[in-house]
């Protein structure tokens, strides 16, 4: 008997309406037809007709992720025991950036910005593919694409909402065809960009454009109508375009106008507020990533990074080589990375009910 076919329909009822869509935009990209949305309500959506192509459904890192063998093909090996709760790791260091413009406007460090900035000079990719918010669209997230130091400048600062940012893949590639890719996100949409790469049965010639994945670690992710416009902007009467950044530290979330706090609040109060998919998810660090970048135990200013592959690790010394990035090694894992395998840990008893095939 032949396998029912496993359509947008299929996709909608199994993973989006069922709360495990993380919103990472892979179905979205993975549309030969282009009938797949992002839409407000955070979720993809169609409009058109579905020609039935199931890339979509097989394109979803919620649907059976092979992460063994995505593992064999990118890393060259499965991790071991040491390595279960944080991923893949060839070499780990506290960084901080030199160059005072993105130190200026980054949060944290501007490790991520930096490394997009250096991947474009070194020609390793022609585009970067963002995340741009503006106090002026109210913080509302949005891909964008970057081909210059001064674009990915324009997508600096940490987002707290997600926006399909695997959507945009197909509009590169189809824009630009002969194009190397680089691709900065949470952990779930690498886990996308992986998928439609490695898996048997996905749109690949997306995939295979992605030269570079930088992975930005993410505890959770909030609904952005739910937490800015809803919480912020209409209980708090917190005015978004006066806003400068936000912040996660010690489990509180904040809102600044440069040093002023508006708003902050425990991040166990805004559970209401997190996006559905989140509590489904088990990676903190960006376990997929060629090289990942957070805050969990660097010092103020300064970013955890983890090298996972040759390229991360080519990338990492090639802006070291330059002077952009100011480093120190964390030589003993399990001590220099307390808090960030802590959380790691701690995402790992979330359920994961990836979707068997």
């Amino acid at each position: 008997m032949s396998k029912p076919l496993k359509v947008w329909g299929s996709l909608s009822a199994e993973v989006v309406n069922a709360g495990m869509c993380m919103y990472c935009g892979t179905c979205i990209a993975s549309c030969p037809v282009n009938v797949l949305q992002p839409s407000d309500e955070q979720k993809p959506v169609i409009k058109g007709i579905c020609v039935l192509c199931q890339l979509c459904y097989y394109g979803c890192p919620r649907v059976d992720l092979p992460r063994a063998d995505i593992e064999k093909a990118v890393f060259g090996r499965i991790r071991t025991e040491d390595e279960k709760d944080i991923g893949i790791i060839q070499e780990a260091y506290f960084a901080r950036s030199n160059d005072k413009e993105i130190a200026s406007r980054c949060q944290d460090s501007g490790i991520a910005s930096v490394l997009l900035v250096q991947a474009l000079e070194d020609r390793l990719i022609d585009i970067a593919l963002t995340t741009k918010t503006t106090p002026e669209d109210l913080w509302k997230p949005a891909p964008a694409l970057a081909f210059d130091r001064s674009q990915v400048l324009e997508a600096t600062g940490s987002k707290y909402n997600v926006a399909a940012s695997v959507s945009v893949l197909a509009d590169a590639v189809t824009g630009y065809p002969e194009s190397r890719i680089g691709y900065v996100g949470v952990p779930c949409q690498i886990e996308g960009i992986r998928k439609i790469t490695h898996a048997a049965y996905s749109n690949r010639k997306l995939g295979e454009h992605v030269k570079l994945t930088i992975g930005i670690f993410c505890f959770n992710s909030f609904l952005y109508k739910n937490l800015m416009l809803d919480c912020l902007q209409e209980q708090n009467h917190v005015d978004l375009r006066n806003v400068t950044r936000f912040d996660i530290r010690n489990n509180v979330f904040t809102a600044y106008r440069k040093k002023e706090k508006l708003f902050e609040a425990a991040i166990p109060d805004l559970k209401e507020y997190r996006l559905p998919g989140c509590s489904k998810c088990q990676d903190f660090t960006g376990e997929l990533a060629d090289i990942s970048v957070g805050a969990a135990d660097a010092s103020k200013g300064w970013s955890t990074v983890l090298v996972r592959t040759d390229t991360g690790r080519a990338l990492f010394r090639s802006a070291c080589e330059k002077s952009s990035i100011e480093y120190k090694p964390v030589k003993r894992i399990k001590l220099g990375l307390k808090t960030a395998l802590k959380l790691s840990e701690r995402k790992k008893l979330r359920p994961a009910p990836y979707l068997k095939l």
